[in-house]
């Protein structure tokens, strides 16, 4: 291996992964085998500055990061990398034993303020599974 194909396997193994929109083409003269799901791929650079463009209104509120596991995090957001979201003033919540779920403890933090236990919290973006503004979240 040589090492422009170690930096294109470094970038490869840091770029979030992306569910196309659909079904995979098989390649010409392979058969067609079931799919067990989606298949995944990974966003290149670009489309990650494309996606931080899109969000660059968000900076300066307060946000709500969902995550795959039973982590949310909410603060102001700061700033947004190819990698990284920056929260400031972040609530970093691990939501464990059903105490509550992710939703009622949203819908607290929109109502009381945010517990702010982190003054600054980097949070991979390949993580994150939803975003949104704090003031959009509304009681149901």
């Amino acid at each position: 291996m040589t090492a422009g194909d170690e930096a294109s396997s470094t970038d490869e193994a840091e770029a979030p992964l992306e569910v196309p929109d659909g079904p995979a083409e098989p390649s010409a003269g392979a058969p067609a085998e079931p799919s067990p799901g989606p298949r995944l791929r990974r966003t290149s650079a670009a489309d990650a500055d494309v996606e931080a463009e899109e969000l660059a209104e968000l900076v300066g509120h307060d946000i709500v990061l969902d995550t795959r596991g039973s982590i949310v995090y909410i603060g102001r957001l700061t700033s947004i990398t190819a990698i990284f979201y920056e929260l400031e003033d972040g609530d970093v919540h691990e939501l464990l034993d059903g105490r509550t779920s992710k939703e009622l403890y949203v819908l607290d933090a929109r109502q009381y303020g945010v517990k702010r236990n982190r003054k600054r919290v980097v949070v991979r973006r390949s993580e994150v599974v939803s975003l949104s503004l704090l003031a959009d979240v509304v009681e149901y």
